[in-house]
């Protein structure tokens, strides 16, 4: 099978309209701006290698989001293997229901917490799913839709309503 030519002006015109918050991502998700340029270079390597298997060109901002996680993911845990990045899921945690005015109360808590070492707790705390969940929600300002389309996941809600859990009780706890 022939390898199609690389459409240098295609893949920029899909890149460009993502790039920033491509980059707001890896920037909290790192919290290092050295590793923030490491993995956003390693990425486009990475997309612009594997452009020509990318048979729906509309595709393409699920399919870039879904190279950024896994390789971020990768990347961290490779260079930081001291901290731990996840803890386990307590399966039975997940029955806990909140309303909609305790998920936009814990919302509100989330947007007042301004000192960024509880952040970078709050955020440590949580495991990689919700991690990618808040960054993409909270910091990028993505909808639901656009996160099930970024990361395959089904039960947005349950994982929102997860880190908000664990959001809060570490905020209390910090």
């Amino acid at each position: 099978m022939k390898k199609e030519k690389f459409d240098e002006e295609l893949f920029m015109s899909l890149y460009q309209p993502i790039e920033k918050s491509i980059f707001n991502y890896l920037k909290r998700f790192s919290n290092n701006a050295d590793f923030t340029e490491d993995i956003m270079s390693e990425c486009l390597v990475i997309a612009i290698e594997h452009f020509h298997q990318l048979r729906d060109k509309r595709k393409f901002k699920s399919w870039f989001w879904t190279i950024v996680k896994r390789h971020a993911i990768s990347y961290m845990k490779k260079h930081c293997k001291e901290t731990p990045y996840y803890k386990v899921f307590d399966a039975a945690e997940k029955d806990i229901l909140y309303s909609d005015r305790d998920i936009n109360l814990l919302e509100r808590q989330i947007e007042s917490i301004d000192n960024e070492k509880l952040v970078k707790e709050v955020l440590g705390e949580l495991n990689d799913k919700e991690t990618f969940f808040v960054t993409l929600y909270y910091f990028n300002s993505l909808n639901y839709k656009e996160i099930s389309e970024i990361t395959g996941m089904v039960s947005i809600d349950d994982t929102h309503r997860s880190a908000m859990r664990n959001i809060t009780v570490t905020a209390e706890d910090g």
